[in-house]
């Protein structure tokens, strides 16, 4: 490389100038050199500060693992003048763009790359895109490293991305792909929700619960892992919203890093609607590019509480304890699913809970209930932990699965109601272990 690898700042046009290998060679080196945010990104605290340490560099007392990132990576870019990060874009009310890490569950930190307006606007940029490129350091007046350029959008070059259809105009038709699930041998509550309700790509999966008796993250982490292992091309994301620290945990120990997106229960109302909102983004980007992603959602029974209590009181009244506002956010997140024309797909697999806050959660349960595609209800009596067999059903069956298997699912499901409780997990069991592989 000539001298001009060696500028202490670059610029858009500056890169532009260069010949496309030249362009490549510059961001090889700056990667080489560590100025890259994904590695950045995948390091824990104490790694974080380890590299630190072997950079030569002190880290004040108190700092966040974003701005230990932001720290090394504005000192690794120095040699080349530039770094190359990634992030999910969020579009601002005010007009400007940032990039925010998904393993931080969106939060705007220390180490977010600013994206200006006029690169939104000229480039035709929208809030969920998955963005890479090189991005300078910022300058002694400014907080955030600002993006150059973008080399690619969801994993493919960006000249992809401007002739490519939003989700938003793509026509929607009906699931008939099956969505294949491969649990565990010994999960027989994934077994029994797999026979009775079939699902598809593109569909509205309602899980519902009446106590808090099951596990719903664990079933959710269950569910993620027998996806991935049905279908490894699969994209699936999760939210976890009013969660507990462990159980964000627990879930993003189960899928890629960067895959899972939580706002704790000790976070307000509007950080719980940011956090859905950009997660919704992010799976209907993916899916307009052709993908087919999966989003665990819990829950709408949340979103409906932060929705409620983000907005003063209106005055309009669904019923007797429900504001129309508080629907508003979790009717679009449960209408986003569907199967699109051409390719692509985004299924919905969230969780509600039924009689635990009144009249809200009733009200959103009986609301989705009638819109899913399929439903998946969990009885507060079923002290076999086993989907209700009178309920769990999914529509349109015929266009899911072959005649065969709704067969073998109508089957277990009158054996299941003709069972004594004490003894249908036993059925099921017996079922299982005899099916055809």
């Amino acid at each position: 490389m000539s001298g001009k690898t060696d500028a202490k700042e670059w610029s858009a046009a500056a890169l532009e100038a260069l010949a496309p290998d030249a362009r490549q060679d510059l961001y090889a080196q700056a990667i080489r050199n560590g100025a890259d945010a994904r590695v950045l990104q995948d390091l824990d605290l104490s790694a974080l500060l380890l590299a630190m340490a072997s950079d030569g560099l002190h880290a004040p007392p108190g700092s966040t693992p974003a701005q230990l990132r932001a720290l090394l990576l504005h000192h690794r870019c120095k040699q080349t003048g530039l770094a190359w990060v990634r992030g999910i874009l969020e579009v601002t009310p005010d007009g400007f763009g940032f990039l925010r890490s998904p393993a931080s569950d969106f939060v705007p930190s220390a180490d977010d790359v600013y994206v200006t307006g006029n690169q939104l606007h000229h480039l035709g940029l929208r809030t969920g895109l998955s963005i890479e490129g090189p991005a300078r350091p910022p300058r002694a007046t400014e907080q955030f490293a600002s993006l150059l350029r973008i080399e690619s959008v969801a994993g493919r070059p960006f000249a992809d991305h401007r002739t490519r259809i939003p989700f938003e105009l793509r026509t929607p038709v009906l699931p008939t792909a099956p969505l294949r699930l491969a649990p565990a041998e010994t999960d027989l509550q994934l077994h029994t929700i797999a026979a009775l309700s079939p699902w598809a790509h593109g569909q509205r999966v309602l899980l519902e619960f009446d106590d808090d008796r099951i596990d719903r993250i664990d079933l959710l982490r269950r569910i993620a892992l027998a996806i991935i292992a049905g279908d490894e091309h699969v994209v699936v994301r999760a939210c976890l919203l009013d969660a507990a620290p462990e159980e964000r945990a627990m879930l993003a120990a189960a899928l890629p890093r960067g895959s899972v997106a939580a706002a704790t229960f000790d976070e307000p109302p509007s950080r719980q609607i940011d956090v859905a909102e950009l997660s919704l983004a992010a799976a209907m980007r993916e899916a307009e590019a052709s993908s087919r992603v999966v989003l665990l959602f819990d829950s709408l029974s949340a979103l409906a509480r932060a929705g409620r209590l983000d907005r003063p009181r209106s005055g309009r009244l669904v019923t007797a304890d429900v504001q129309s506002h508080a629907l508003v956010r979790k009717k679009r997140v449960f209408a986003a699913a569907r199967n699109l024309e051409g390719g692509g797909s985004l299924t919905l697999i969230a969780t509600v809970r039924e009689g635990a806050h009144r009249a809200l959660d009733d009200d959103t349960a009986a609301l989705f209930a009638q819109k899913a595609n399929a439903l998946c209800a969990f009885a507060a009596d079923a002290m076999d932990e086993l989907p209700d067999p009178r309920r769990t059903r999914t529509r349109g069956l015929d266009l899911v699965v072959a005649e065969a298997d709704r067969r073998r699912g109508e089957a277990l499901r009158a054996a299941l109601l003709a069972a004594a409780p004490r003894d249908r997990r036993e059925l099921a069991r017996s079922t299982f272990a005899t099916a055809p592989r």
